[in-house]
């Protein structure tokens, strides 16, 4: 197979791969908070947004790091991974010990299932990053079908361990408190004494049996699935290259040393994604966290879109950069705004018109709004968010442009200045108004990294938006939200909730219509999703 054969079946495993990931995440999100109360996913969510930290410190950008030295030298993969290993798995024992070790110390914690829960989780984030580091060598090989598999085996793993504890070994039976069996005794003591037949508890909801064994079982359905994705890989990297732990100094410093400043740059941005459901947790309680995950769960399924378009754009336009082809440069932007624009623009609107239905399919009714009592649930704090997320669809843009610009200092103070502004925010609105606060501060970020990251990117290259296919595009969405509005009450009632299967494509259909009615998109805009290939003698043929 020529290499951009290879280039080309690579991606496209990823995206198999991701997408799928991507779905298979929305079943463990409905059996998880149906199976858990509010309280308790936000107990869930929270293990792992609190180890996020700690995971990503261990890994200091060493897997990119291990590609890149991999693809210079193939001859030096075995030597590469083997160091690779040695210092990734140094760090997260180290990091895990940590995180284990502080989340005992702090007081909200106290008292919740948080603490037993991370000791646990820890052992999913050490197979994870093991999974990461030898998976670096199925990507400098072109070989991430593999991966994408291995992962897919895992989440199922997972999948049908989840729904084993919550369907068959730890079923969720009536919630029957002492008051209700003293009313049930009495009611049937008299039904001895008149020979009326004997009444059953009139309970108000269901709980598992052993709750607090079941949600940790819970936690061990990750273990043993990502133990399952380790093991699946493991057994095909071997097949590729000997996999034994070294150390070279020499090596090791030289990989750090290139490392450190991505590994910095990554934790920058999982502090600007995680830190609001931490400092929920901390300020509020795991409710406020468990309404705010399931709607950070469903975004984090549509963030993978923009990072997949401007990877396949990169090449294309740092190529131009590099020859000094300001026009097509210039052209090349402009295709990529319209683009993320045109995405994002009905992704909102449909958002805001079917957040509640959405929310329900995905998770339960325990996380729907009930206003009329004053509940502002998960449904909510998606439509908030997506605010954020279309605004970051466009800021990827011009951080791509930075990228390709070799700019990537300034993409770290960007993150930074994010991180600042999102912690401070964070811990003024919280305390008042809890998740939705958060979900607004975020939009605010979003919004500073936009105007940071533009500002920036015209300082070193004078690009230039047009507001004419972005107008169109509004207009477009607008119609699309409004056949959506009035069509969805009638699909409910033939379909429920399943009339969404038939409503989302038919708002596509039109939307893509009226955009190519009002040609808001062009042939030259989508040619960019076509990655050029440098002419080789292998793939000149």
């Amino acid at each position: 197979m020529s290499t951009a054969r290879k280039i080309l079946s690579n991606k496209i495993w990823q995206i198999i791969g991701r997408f799928s990931m991507a779905a298979l995440a929305i079943f463990t999100l409905k059996i998880a908070t149906n199976y858990l109360s509010v309280k308790g996913y936000g107990e869930y969510a929270v293990t792992y947004e609190f180890l996020a930290f700690f995971s990503i410190a261990a890994d200091m950008g060493l897997f990119t790091i291990a590609i890149t030295e991999m693809s210079k030298d193939e001859t030096k993969i075995s030597k590469i991974i083997g160091n690779v290993m040695t210092l990734r798995t140094i760090f997260v024992v180290f990091t895990m010990l940590v995180a284990v070790g502080s989340v005992f110390l702090i007081p909200k914690y106290d008292g919740t299932r948080i603490p037993v829960a991370v000791s646990i989780a820890t052992l999913s984030i050490f197979f994870t990053i093991t999974n990461g580091t030898i998976t670096s060598v199925l990507q400098a090989k072109l070989k991430m079908h593999i991966a994408s598999i291995a992962q897919i085996i895992g989440k199922i793993t997972m999948i049908l361990y989840m729904a084993y504890i919550a369907f068959y070994a730890f079923p969720k039976a009536p919630i029957i408190t002492s008051q209700i069996l003293n009313n049930v005794t009495q009611t049937n003591a008299s039904a001895i004494a008149t020979q009326a037949p004997f009444t059953s508890p009139d309970v108000s909801g269901l709980v598992p049996t052993s709750p607090d064994l079941a949600f940790y079982h819970l936690i061990i359905a990750g273990v043993v699935g990502n133990l399952i994705m380790t093991l699946v890989t493991y057994y095909f990297v071997r097949k590729i290259t000997p996999l034994s732990f070294q150390f070279d100094k020499t090596l090791c410093k030289e990989i750090l040393k290139k490392s450190l400043p991505y590994g910095i740059a990554l934790i920058l941005n999982t502090i600007y994604f995680r830190i609001d459901s931490i400092l929920l947790s901390l300020i509020k309680d795991q409710q406020e966290v468990g309404i705010y995950a399931v709607a950070m769960r469903v975004l984090e399924a549509v963030s993978v879109i923009p990072l997949f378009f401007m990877n396949s754009v990169l090449p294309v336009l740092t190529k131009s950069i590099k020859d000094n082809l300001v026009e097509k440069t210039k052209t090349i932007i402009k295709y990529s705004f319209d683009f993320m624009f045109g995405l994002g623009v009905p992704i909102l609107i449909g958002t805001l018109t079917l957040a509640y239905p959405l929310i329900y399919i995905v998770s339960s009714s325990e996380f729907l709004s009930r206003l009329n009592e004053g509940f502002y649930g998960s449904d909510i704090a998606l439509q908030i968010l997506m605010f954020a997320m279309v605004i970051q669809f466009l800021s990827t843009v011009f951080m791509f442009l930075l990228l390709a610009l070799d700019k990537q200092t300034k993409i770290l103070w960007i993150n930074l200045s994010a991180v600042i502004f999102n912690i401070i925010g964070n811990l003024l609105i919280i305390p008042y108004y809890g998740f939705r606060g958060s979900a607004f501060i975020s939009i605010l970020s979003a919004l500073l990294i936009l105007i940071l990251s533009v500002k920036y990117a015209y300082k070193y290259f004078k690009f230039h938006i047009s507001i004419s296919a972005p107008i169109k595009m509004v207009i477009s969405a607008l119609i699309m939200g409004a056949l959506v509005y009035f069509l969805q009450p009638i699909s409910y009632k033939y379909f429920h909730n399943a009339g969404l299967l038939i409503l989302i494509p038919l708002a596509g259909i039109l939307y893509l219509s009226l955009l190519l009615l009002t040609k808001a998109i062009t042939k030259d805009m989508l040619k960019l999703l076509k990655k050029e290939e440098a002419a080789t003698p292998e793939n000149q043929l």
